[in-house]
């Protein structure tokens, strides 16, 4: 038993660094593509929601959505996290 809790907490601090990656490298996406990112992945709006909060259309906020989510795997392949 004390080998899976070991394991556990091992998966459990690897998971917060990589959360704590992420979290950095969107920090650095210009705020438009962070938000539309943020909306679309973790709030799950639509893209007419998202459009609607940041004052664009539902293909520029797929465009943008797109953008940010080619941004952050570069951002995050730099950092030596593949994604």
């Amino acid at each position: 038993m004390t080998l899976d809790l070991n394991l556990l907490t091992i998966d459990s601090a690897r998971q917060a660094v990589q959360q704590r990656q992420v979290q950095h490298a969107l920090e650095k996406l210009p705020k438009k593509q962070r938000l539309a990112l943020i909306f679309s992945v973790y709030d799950q709006l639509s893209y007419r929601e998202i459009g609607q909060r940041l004052g664009c259309s539902e293909a520029a906020v797929k465009s943008i959505v797109h953008r940010s989510k080619l941004a952050l795997r570069d951002i995050l392949k730099k950092a030596g996290m593949g994604i």
